[in-house]
């Protein structure tokens, strides 16, 4: 696909390296103003992800102005992973589902860092940092697996505090050429509050995280004639049946650019479709406009450029919708 904005964008890794300044100072600025979007291309109504766009297939306004992409990455780069595990419901610990879960480190390459993070009714435990530590890791998703095994009474989960505590596994570190993912493992029955909310989305938007999600619920047969399902987030995937219902990670993941997939409670998750759906996005930079304080909230949109939309009126873009400058 060919149009819109026609830009030489660096790849992230190339970009990064070639940051050097007199001023010792000056290439640590230029990182800090450089804002870092995921996009997911889908096709409606496949929900099909769109591969092969270059940089120039791609618009990005920030609070209305257009501004240049700088940098773009297309391939499949690392991952940066904080798994989010919701311990309030008792499906966690069904033997096949602890058992896939473990599975889900084995679709991860070498380069790939997980953490895990647990939210339960009363507390959030962060339980390994970002480490290419497999064993540490699968320590980690067992002791959260034992920690809903040992409780009598759920709750509902602290969402905002386990995203917010996320974001501080990926805060302070500099740009990398990686994605960064929280994946919430939950039934999706957190308690809404808007104030915590919006917190949680600015602590999210200023540390580059895009939220993603795996709901599990238990619906009956009488409720739903519907087989086992994946759902996305967007335009539905081959042969899906849509659900509808939402909860409170929905507004998460939409403003955050993420997806959620959902699966019935008899099924277990596909790993190795969750981990290559967060693998298949695309990576684009651009320095933050003169003037935008540290601090400040920014509205931006991504989309796709005119000739790419002529060439797939189908496609669907998912980002974010703001950033907030360091």
């Amino acid at each position: 696909m060919r149009g819109g904005f026609r830009a030489a964008a660096l790849s992230l890794t190339t970009f990064l390296a070639a940051l050097s300044c007199a001023n010792p100072t000056c290439a640590a600025s230029s990182a800090e103003r450089l804002v870092l979007v995921d996009i997911q291309v889908l096709q409606s109504p496949s929900g099909r992800i769109v591969p092969g766009l270059k940089p120039e297939d791609f618009e990005i306004l920030d609070s209305g102005r257009r501004q240049a992409v700088e940098v773009f990455d297309a391939e499949m780069a690392p991952l940066d992973l904080v798994l989010v595990v919701d311990t309030t419901g008792w499906w966690l610990w069904r033997g096949v589902f602890s058992r896939s879960l473990l599975a889900l480190v084995g679709e991860l390459r070498p380069v790939d860092r997980l953490a895990v993070v647990s939210m339960a009714g009363k507390v959030v435990s962060v339980l390994a940092p970002l480490t290419n530590d497999r064993l540490r890791v699968r320590q980690a998703i067992a002791a959260a697996l034992r920690e809903r095994a040992g409780r009598k009474k759920g709750g509902n989960p602290l969402l905002y505090d386990a995203l917010r505590q996320a974001a501080v596994l990926f805060g302070g570190q500099p740009p990398a050429a990686r994605r960064r993912i929280a994946l919430v493992l939950t039934h999706n029955r957190a308690d809404h509050s808007a104030p915590k909310m919006e917190t949680t989305l600015r602590a999210l938007h200023a540390a580059h995280v895009t939220v993603a999600g795996v709901v599990t619920r238990d619906v009956s047969p009488r409720l739903s004639p519907y087989p086992p399902i994946i759902i996305s987030e967007g335009p539905p995937l081959p042969s899906v049946n849509i659900l509808p219902e939402s909860g409170t990670l929905d507004p998460i993941t939409e403003e955050t650019g993420g997806e959620i997939l959902r699966y019935k409670l008899s099924e277990t998750p596909d790993w190795f479709e969750v981990v290559g759906r967060l693998r298949r996005r695309y990576l684009a930079g651009f320095h933050a406009p003169p003037g935008v304080q540290s601090g400040e909230v920014r509205d931006i949109l991504v989309r796709l450029a005119d000739g790419a939309r002529r060439a797939c009126p189908d496609c669907v873009v998912r980002a974010r919708s703001r950033y907030v400058l360091p």
